[in-house]
């Protein structure tokens, strides 16, 4: 999806959970930071899988003046 939807402008920053890229979106023309955080649920429990999930879901609904806003999100193979 990413690769479909976005085109890679470039890496704004990194760090322990992941890499964040400037990308513009090919149907709208828009900008956008999109993070990319590797995740391989080989190994983890169900519980875990649902506690990512949940923190996901969290970020989805917080609405803070301080907080970037947060857009969507998908997991790719």
């Amino acid at each position: 999806r990413y690769k479909r939807e976005f085109d890679e402008v470039g890496l704004l920053s990194s760090g322990s959970f992941g890499q964040v890229f400037r990308a513009t979106n090919k149907m709208d023309g828009f900008n956008y930071a999109v993070k990319r955080v590797p995740f391989n649920a080989t190994g983890f429990s169900s519980d875990s899988v649902q506690q990512v999930v949940r923190e996901v879901h969290c970020l989805a609904v917080c609405d803070h003046p301080n907080v970037v806003r947060y857009y969507t999100s998908w997991l790719e193979p």
